[in-house]
């Protein structure tokens, strides 16, 4: 369906894609099937290239469904 809505003609001005969005933020917040579980308490706790590589999956796994933004928090703050 995301290609179908590409495809549709659009005036020359307006060249660039639709965005199509999800809040796709893992651990128990997951909205589309293939991204990556880890939740934020998990990143945190194993460091910032374990977090940037979580963010590089779920980008890849949303590009490959059509879907160019993600809502989810770029900081999020553990509760006890």
């Amino acid at each position: 369906m995301i290609a179908q809505l590409q495809a549709i003609p659009r005036p020359l001005h307006l060249r660039d894609p639709l965005l199509i969005m999800v809040d796709q933020e893992g651990g128990q917040v997951k909205r589309v099937s293939g991204a990556p579980n880890s939740s934020a308490r998990q990143m945190g706790a194993r460091g910032a290239a374990y977090s940037r590589e979580q963010g590089r999956l779920t980008a890849r796994n949303l590009r490959g469904l059509g879907i160019n933004v993600d809502l989810a928090p770029v900081l999020d703050v553990a509760r006890p």
